[in-house]
């Protein structure tokens, strides 16, 4: 029973962690679609990092094809 009541602590304790990386990640990549979208270098197909909604609506260029995805 103390194993099990061990293993939700660490699980709480790799959520919190979980969580905090995820902000980070987002962080990440908001600065990363920002930069992408004033480049006009982000494309769906070749940087896959880039929302699709988002590059959708910036109509990003894909420097590679000069189209529009």
């Amino acid at each position: 029973m103390n194993q099990r009541g061990d293993r939700r602590g660490d699980a709480d304790q790799s959520d919190d962690l979980m969580r905090v990386r995820a902000s980070r990640q987002r962080k990440l990549h908001t600065a990363f679609v920002r930069r992408a979208i004033s480049s006009r270098a982000a494309c769906l197909s070749c940087v896959q990092i880039v929302h699709t909604a988002r590059a959708r609506a910036a109509n990003t260029l894909c420097e590679t094809r000069r189209v529009y995805r």
